[in-house]
């Protein structure tokens, strides 16, 4: 996870904003507690509710590194709602339990008892816990996005005339700028994709093909095979292969399947216009 500025800057904005949000409640305690015959005192309005602050506050990097790991964009469906009904369950426990410590130890310094019940706060606060989840990494995927749409709009901004189309294959901190004409397939490799490039590297990448076949379809490159993707301007030759099946001969002496149910699509874009 980050730790640079940005980073910083979004945690004090976070912390900025959760805390403006809980200041009626604090206010609102103090002037009806009257109207009611009660007496709160400053210290216990304070600690009911900034206590839950401090808590929500405090779990912003796990929060912001769930969005991270599992945002909307990365095509794993599954993972991502599996990961974010998780993280949004175990963010009401952590906030909960924190709170409650927090209460206690303040309410025990004034020679007082906090009222504990866990299983029912949980299921107090589970609806509110989840909307709070789902605000903070939607918030922090709106600002990811704008960063990937300008960080696109800069290359596009900086692309040479006629040069051709760049793609940055990130292997993992490391990002490899290469033009897409040098990538001759991507073939999928459990968790990573490997992109077969023209001078013989073959660089991993986590991602899922269909995400990748989604970005360089424009490019040029379409599916051959459930678990390859290919050039079309580096086919050489389609050749059988048996059982009905064929393989494509791609330039430098990359060999590819090209499967039946996608053999008619490859042929059609490889057709004369």
């Amino acid at each position: 996870m980050s730790a640079g500025p940005r980073f910083w800057l979004g945690w004090a904005a976070y912390a900025a904003l959760i805390s403006f949000a809980q200041l009626p409640d604090v206010l609102h305690a103090l002037r009806v507690a009257p109207a009611f015959r009660l007496a709160v005192p400053v210290w216990r309005a304070m600690t009911d509710d900034w206590s839950s602050v401090v808590v929500i506050v405090l779990g912003y990097p796990a929060v912001r590194a769930l969005g991270q790991t599992a945002p909307p964009w990365s095509g794993r469906y599954l993972r991502f709602a599996a990961l974010h009904v998780v993280g949004a369950f175990a963010f009401t426990i952590v906030h909960v339990c924190g709170s409650i410590l927090i209460r206690a130890a303040i309410y025990g310094l004034h020679d007082q008892v906090y009222p504990t019940d866990v299983p029912g706060a949980i299921l107090v606060e589970l609806p509110l816990d989840t909307a709070i989840y789902a605000v903070t990494v939607g918030g922090y995927w709106a600002v990811a996005a704008l960063e990937r749409r300008a960080a696109a709009a800069a290359r596009s901004a900086a692309q040479t005339p006629g040069a051709p189309p760049v793609f940055d294959i990130r292997d993992n901190a490391r990002i490899v700028r290469t033009p897409v004409d040098q990538i001759l397939a991507v073939r999928s490799a459990g968790n990573y994709c490997e992109f077969l490039l023209r001078d013989g590297r073959a660089i991993l990448m986590r991602a899922t093909l269909s995400t990748l076949e989604t970005q360089l379809r424009p490019h040029g490159l379409m599916r051959s095979h459930r678990s390859w993707l290919v050039n079309l301007a580096a086919i050489a030759e389609i050749a059988p292969s048996g059982s009905g099946d064929y393989f494509l001969s791609l330039t430098g002496g990359l060999r590819a399947p090209l499967s039946r149910s996608y053999r008619s699509a490859v042929s059609a874009r490889l057709a004369p216009t």
